[in-house]
């Protein structure tokens, strides 16, 4: 049996501010520690519910965050960025379920530096007239290779968004947010014990859960974060704009949304480089 780990940084256990996930800060090397350590925990689950293959996606940023020295030897891990699906990448039919360490609240919403996808480029991601974070977007990348949603790490905010469209799926709480930036966090190791006994709860039990599968084609709806963004991005075939900050497209399936999403996401990154400095 195959199990894919897609693992982000905000949702993780005693993360709590913006210096522990961006490279260069003082705390990042601490939050990658922590990171890797809720990683294992998962991976440590899966294993003693009988998963024999493990590949794990580093998704958050840079996507060059989990330490592979610390690694659980029985994993493999993608990094880098960027790739194609981005926080997905590497899922195929070939996969059992997934499973998502340390994800956070969409955009828009109350709980721990929360966002979607990117906080820097986008206000909030609609398909089909409904609003979704990063977890929904990502279980419906899933749901299109067949695969099913079966278990997510977080802190409360999260659990609320994961339980109105995925109640099957086995949560992890590992902090309570008390604003932004400021968090309500079990110990790492508690963490690490919630989230083993879980996942291999979630794999033990993965003939239940179904694929989440948004049908295409589809209408996405993005607003920005500013004009500038909405004038770079207008320039992807397909898409139109709406309003100053917000465009549209039709995408054949999640697939093709998530593709454009991404080269969205890299326009974005390459105003933000201020190439007339």
């Amino acid at each position: 049996m195959k199990i894919f780990i897609s693992a982000d940084m905000e949702g993780i256990s005693g993360v709590t501010h913006r210096d522990q996930i961006v490279p260069g800060t003082g705390e990042y090397d601490r939050g990658r520690k922590l990171l890797t350590r809720d990683v294992n925990a998962a991976i440590k689950g899966a294993l003693e519910a009988g998963v024999d293959e493990i590949l794990v996606n580093d998704s958050h940023g840079s996507m060059r965050n989990i330490l592979i020295e610390e690694l659980h030897p029985a994993a493999r891990l993608i990094t880098g960025f960027p790739k194609p699906l981005l926080m997905m990448e590497g899922i195929d039919e070939s996969f059992a379920g997934a499973v998502f360490i340390g994800y956070h609240a969409m955009a828009g919403a109350y709980g721990t530096l929360s966002h979607t996808i990117s906080g820097a480029t986008f206000a909030s991601v609609r398909i089909n007239d409904k609003a979704y974070g990063e977890t929904g977007l990502n279980a419906a990348v899933a749901g299109h290779f067949g695969i099913p949603l079966i278990a997510v790490s977080g802190d409360d905010c999260l659990k609320g968004e994961v339980l109105r469209d995925f109640p099957e799926a086995v949560y992890s709480e590992v902090k309570k947010a008390h604003g932004t930036m400021a968090v309500n966090c079990l110990s790492p190791a508690a963490a690490e014990e919630l989230i083993a006994g879980n996942v291999a709860k979630a794999v033990s039990n993965i003939s239940d859960y179904r694929p989440f599968v948004i049908e295409g084609p589809l209408q996405v709806d993005l607003v920005l974060k500013s004009n500038a963004i909405a004038d770079a991005v207008t320039l992807i075939p397909g898409v139109r704009r709406v309003s100053p900050a917000e465009v549209a497209y039709q995408a054949a399936d999640i697939v093709d949304a998530m593709r454009t999403i991404t080269a969205m996401m890299c326009a974005s990154c390459i105003l933000a480089m201020d190439l007339y400095k």
